[in-house]
């Protein structure tokens, strides 16, 4: 059963929809603990169906009530760090999603099937992703990620480990990446570690801060060919 609850805030109600019996998930959907919210989520073109990222899965919840809508999207054997909607199809029947198992995967959001499976740069694991669509330069299939330099790090200092010795190393990467060909078209930048991606409502704009410095990328094409 779905609980909802209104909270007073400045400028008015708001009312905040909590889906229940819904955790965030390792093998196959299952509770692990954490909170479901953690990642980005995305909202259908229609504003009705809201898409969560759960552990290895994403559940889709109806955004007037909260419920539940359908089983999950299972597929990913590592945890799903990002889910969008296929910035080249307005609308909204096909979901893309990025994860720590080093692939991207679109998804028929109308059925939930999974429709393809597409290996990151290296295999490397996908820490953040963004779909601005509008008039991107790169192109209308082209999503923007934030991963590791290939599937172990590399680079790390002797008697350093994990994810602290890869950021001493700056395995950090943003790439450029084609849905269509499945691959990266442009590595944007090296960074310490893979910073968490952001994007202007109207797909304009890349964002990301990296080393106590917000950095910004245009991506809008010019009507004439070349970038705004």
């Amino acid at each position: 059963m779905t609980k909802s609850k209104q909270s007073e805030a400045a400028g008015g109600m708001v009312k905040a929809l909590t889906p229940a019996g819904v955790v965030s998930g390792g093998p196959a959907g299952g509770p692990v603990g954490g909170q479901l919210t953690q990642r980005p989520g995305a909202v259908s073109p229609d504003g009705k169906r809201l898409y969560l990222c759960s552990g290895d899965a994403v559940r889709s919840f109806c955004t007037a009530t909260g419920a539940p809508l359908g089983p999950p999207l299972l597929g990913h054997i590592a945890a799903v760090t990002a889910v969008a909607f296929h910035p080249g199809v307005p609308s909204g029947t096909v979901l893309v999603t990025a994860s720590l198992d080093g692939t991207l995967r679109t998804w028929n959001a109308v059925d939930g099937t999974q429709t393809s499976v597409l290996a990151a740069p290296g295999g490397a694991a996908v820490e953040s992703m963004v779909a601005p669509g509008g008039k991107c330069a790169k192109g209308s299939d082209t999503v923007f990620i934030s991963c590791w330099k290939g599937t172990n790090g590399g680079g790390a200092a002797e008697g350093e480990t994990g994810a602290a010795a890869a950021a001493a190393a700056g395995c950090g990467r943003i790439h450029a990446y084609s849905l269509k060909k499945g691959c990266s078209v442009e590595r944007i930048i090296k960074t310490a570690a893979p910073p968490t991606l952001a994007c202007s409502p109207s797909g304009t704009f890349l964002g990301a801060f990296e080393r106590h410095t917000v950095l910004v990328w245009p991506l809008e094409r010019k009507e004439g060919g070349g970038r705004a």
